[in-house]
C-alpha cells in the first residue's frame, strides 16, 4: 500500500473514530441497564430465531432474523464499536476494559 493511501486511510479512521466517540445520539443505549437488556435480548434471539423458523415458517424466521440484526446493531452502538478500534484511539480506561473483556471471554 502506498504511503499516501495509508495516510488517507489513517485520517479516515481518525475522523470516523472522533465522530463515533463524540456522538450522543445513542446515549440511552449506553447505560448499564440498557446494555444488559440488549445482551439478554440477543441471547433470547439466538433461541427464538431457529424456533421461529422451524415452528412458524420462513416468514417468521426472516422477521426474527431482521429483529436480531437490529438488536445486534443497537448492541454495537451501545459499546461504540470499541472492540474494533485501533489501540491508539482508545484512552487508558477503554483499553483496560477492552483487554479485561477479552481475557474474561
Amino acid at each position: 500500500m502506498s504511503t499516501s493511501r495509508r495516510k488517507n486511510n489513517e485520517q479516515l479512521v481518525a475522523e470516523r473514530t472522533e465522530r463515533l466517540m463524540t456522538d450522543t445520539r445513542f446515549q440511552t443505549l449506553r447505560t448499564p441497564r440498557a446494555r444488559i437488556a440488549l445482551a439478554v435480548a440477543m441471547i433470547a434471539l439466538f433461541v427464538a430465531i431457529p424456533a421461529a423458523w422451524i415452528l412458524l415458517g420462513s416468514i417468521a424466521g426472516v422477521v426474527a432474523v431482521l429483529v436480531g440484526i437490529v438488536v445486534w446493531w443497537m448492541l454495537r452502538m451501545s459499546v461504540r464499536l470499541v472492540a474494533d478500534l485501533p489501540e491508539e484511539y482508545l484512552d487508558e480506561r477503554q483499553s483496560t476494559l477492552r483487554n479485561r473483556s477479552y481475557v474474561d471471554a
